[in-house]
């Protein structure tokens, strides 16, 4: 059985149950806490504050701590990556992939900026 690290998109899309995502809600996945943030916060500002305190209760279940090394490996990573519309990854994006790498886990996104990446499972 495949393993997930979801990104704010999944997260997002998991929440809002968006019909590409539905599979994986039964699939075994975590998440970061910058990522669960980030999350919150665009659904918050979205005008979704129940399902903003929905979703945390439930998704803060399986957000796991992101050691320090793989945070400094991230920033080396971010700094490499290839720039995308002119801008680099984020800061939380390119520290989820890199704890997904480092884990052994497949990094689960809609956006764009991974797009043909290595490890990654795209869906939109």
């Amino acid at each position: 059985m495949t393993e997930y690290f979801l990104d704010s998109y999944a997260l997002i899309a998991l929440a809002t149950g968006s019909e590409g995502y539905t599979r994986y809600s039964e699939e075994a996945w975590v998440t970061g806490p910058m990522n669960l943030a980030e999350a919150y916060y665009i659904l918050l500002e979205r005008g979704r504050g129940d399902l903003a305190e929905e979703f945390w209760e439930e998704f803060s279940k399986v957000a796991v701590e992101i050691p320090g090394p793989v945070v400094k490996e991230a920033m080396r990573f971010r700094l490499q990556a290839p720039r995308t519309r002119g801008r680099r990854l984020s800061y939380v994006d390119a520290i989820g992939y890199t704890f997904a790498r480092e884990a052994g886990l497949r990094f689960l996104t809609g956006d764009d900026d991974f797009r043909g990446m290595e490890n990654v499972e795209f869906v939109k």
